[in-house]
């Protein structure tokens, strides 16, 4: 029997790569409460809510009496979750608000959104015949956030290797990101096309052509923790799961449903939910999933593998 894991921390500064002893606090043994929505097209980026139950005095004090001057500098929060010794960040982002309630139960309400602390900085860029993946790498430098893209697609997809003669954009770091996205055709979906989205200290970049995780595409099975039926719509499929912390936006996942045998198929994964309890019964992932319009090159003989 697996047994569950989660805590918090709450880092310094930006980075996927901090180190632990960089860290304000971490917030471990307690129950925590948690509804993660991460999303491919709204806000590059995603939105936590977290609830912390009986906090003791001090770190009550740290997270929730300064909260107000807290919170407008832009404090950090990562959630971390999974099951025994396989826990990984699912969430990291700026808290926006940090409200306590109840006694002698305290509860400490925490609404935190991925990515808006660079959001507003100013950026002034001007340069003369670079590719569109040199962009991407540039905005990478302006905010501090590394880029998370598979080898296949940064090397042999047409639309990121597509040259500009020239490139001017004056405004906020979130505008920018907004403009290279318009770049790459929007959120169109299409074969060649790119998507951006900035999660978890990182800017994403996929396809929906498919993205395959190494080892191959991420199989989702009565197996591996698939919940009832999965939700057949228009685009795609909607997939209920055991909480799985390995799932990413843009990621391919390869569905096999002995109950709804025509949703049996790969998809990409546009949108993820994360709801959970520690010590409650909640502890599931929601997947939105479209079709996807082709395999990513050099991965088309992948192989589906369990979790």
């Amino acid at each position: 029997m697996r047994h569950r894991r989660a805590f918090l921390s709450f880092p310094q500064e930006h980075g996927s790569n901090a180190d632990l002893l960089d860290y304000q606090k971490v917030l471990a043994g307690l129950n925590i409460a948690f509804k993660v929505d991460i999303t491919s097209q709204e806000g590059f980026g995603g939105t936590a809510a977290i609830d912390i139950y009986n906090l003791n005095r001090d770190d009550m004090s740290f997270l929730a009496t300064t909260s107000a001057q807290w919170v407008k500098q832009q404090a950090l929060v990562q959630l971390y979750v999974g099951y025994d010794d396989d826990v990984k960040m699912v969430f990291g982002g700026i808290i926006n608000e940090a409200t306590p309630e109840g006694y002698p139960d305290l509860v400490l309400h925490i609404r935190a959104q991925s990515g808006p602390s660079w959001t507003t900085k100013a950026v002034n860029v001007d340069k003369m015949n670079l590719k569109v993946m040199d962009l991407i790498d540039y905005a990478s430098t302006v905010t501090g956030y590394p880029v998370n893209i598979p080898v296949e697609l940064r090397n042999g997809n047409e639309m990121l290797n597509t040259r500009l003669d020239r490139f001017s954009y004056t405004g906020s770091t979130w505008g920018l990101l907004d403009k290279i996205q318009d770049l790459m055709g929007g959120f169109n979906i299409s074969e060649n096309n790119v998507f951006l989205s900035t999660y978890n200290d990182q800017i994403n970049v996929w396809s929906p052509a498919g993205n395959t995780q190494p080892g191959g595409k991420l199989l989702i099975s009565k197996e591996t923790g698939l919940i009832g039926v999965p939700h057949i719509v228009n685009s795609g499929v909607v997939v209920k799961t055991l909480l799985n912390n390995s799932v990413k936006v843009g990621d391919t996942i390869h569905l096999e449903s002995e109950r709804a045998k025509i949703a049996t198929g790969d998809y990409f994964v546009k949108e993820i939910c994360h709801e959970g309890e520690l010590r409650g019964n909640n502890w599931y992932t929601t997947l939105k999933c479209s079709f996807t319009v082709a395999k990513t090159k050099g991965n088309t003989d992948a192989e589906p593998r369990e979790l």
